[in-house]
């Protein structure tokens, strides 16, 4: 292998590197190959762990960003707060979750390190990002100040707008007025390490073009850095570490500086439930794919670690309030709850049951599904 193929071939494996993310169990990507129609994308089973798995984004422009979308990472109900979710995505299982359980009552102070939710100055939760740290700690202190009563009515308003799709919608709008230059500047810096580069090469030999093409490498990931450092500072004000990291990321290695959107893009709906973003970003059948999952998931939820009485109430109350919502925004939306969630028709009759989670079929009739902890067998 020749010196300049040598490092062609390491420019590639920068770039490609920077097109996986680790997804957290309770999140969803939202990817577009090619500038093609958007999937919902779980973390891998097969290339991750029990905490979550890789995702790869398209590597091809038009450059299309990934989406994040998560689960809250705590149940709520009128009188506690729990570091664990029932939920999941995938069929890789539960992730590992501290079930520290705090009453409303006890808490005294709220705060903020990274991505660190804390109580009474002690670690509660850990959550995807920055920006959702910073929300969960304003939505409990607001919680604080209420009545039981009160504090019902404000986590199933807070949990409905998660579900707002036109507040969504023109966030999504926004960032692509926005950041339109950033992705032209992304798609051109993408042009000009994979053909303008490769070619000048080829025509002139490496020795004679390797400096200006460094050099203009590198002053393509600096402006690309500049503009996103002012697109990301007027997004999210509050997530300065975040900031300086991507920027240094993106000069210190200047192929890294194509997938600059994803800086912006990947916080952008994290507020908002999988099933909203869904809606606004994937087709019809897609849609109904993610929200037969995620209904299903809601009403028949894999078991957990045990824990006391009252941190299982204040999950069961959280998840059934979410099932509620859930079903009334697919329903809302033209999918027939009924028809999505029915049974499976029997696929061999020798099987005597099947999973209503993940509609596995079995020959016995009782027992739990092997891949559903906690999932019990219903028969045919």
């Amino acid at each position: 292998m020749s010196d300049a193929q040598a490092l062609y071939l390491a420019i590639c494996l920068l770039y490609l590197s920077d097109c996986i993310f680790w997804v957290h169990r309770h999140s969803v990507a939202f990817t577009s190959f090619a500038g093609g129609r958007w999937r919902a994308v779980f973390p891998s089973a097969l290339l991750g762990n029990s905490q979550g798995g890789l995702v790869l984004a398209s590597p091809f422009p038009p450059l299309s960003p990934v989406y994040l979308s998560h689960l809250w990472p705590m149940s709520v109900s009128p009188s506690h707060v729990s570091a664990r979710v029932s939920q999941t995505f995938g069929s890789a299982g539960g992730p590992r979750q501290r079930g520290l359980l705090v009453a409303f009552k006890d808490v005294r102070t709220v705060e903020v390190s990274g991505t660190e939710v804390r109580l009474n100055g002690e670690f509660f939760a850990k959550t995807r990002g920055a920006p959702q740290a910073e929300w969960v700690s304003d939505f409990l202190v607001r919680l604080l100040h209420l009545t039981e009563r009160e504090r019902g009515k404000e986590i199933k308003k807070t949990l409905r707008g998660a579900f707002d799709v036109e507040e969504a919608g023109k966030k999504l709008s926004a960032i692509g007025e926005r950041g339109f230059g950033l992705r032209v500047l992304c798609n051109a810096q993408f042009a000009y390490l994979f053909i303008v580069a490769p070619a000048l090469v080829w025509s002139y030999g490496v020795l004679q073009v390797i400096i200006p093409i460094a050099v203009g490498m590198w002053l393509m990931a600096a402006v690309v850095a500049g503009v996103c450092w002012r697109l990301h500072k007027s997004m999210y004000p509050r997530a300065g570490e975040e900031r300086v990291g991507a920027a240094a990321k993106m000069v210190l290695c200047p192929p890294l500086a194509v997938r600059a959107t994803d800086i912006l893009a990947s916080q952008l709906l994290a507020g908002y439930h999988p099933l909203a973003v869904a809606h606004l970003l994937c087709g019809r059948r897609d849609f109904e794919r993610l929200a037969k999952q995620v209904l299903l998931d809601l009403r028949y939820p894999m078991a957990l670690e045990p824990v006391e009485e009252v941190g299982g109430a204040t999950e069961e109350w959280y998840r059934e309030t979410l099932r509620e919502i859930s079903e009334q925004f697919v329903a809302a939306h033209g999918v027939d709850t009924a028809d999505l969630l029915k049974p499976p028709s029997q696929q061999d009759t020798s099987s005597g049951s099947f999973c209503p989670r993940c509609h596995a079929e079995y020959a016995m009739a009782a027992g739990e599904c092997s891949d559903c902890p906690g999932v019990h067998r219903v028969a045919f």
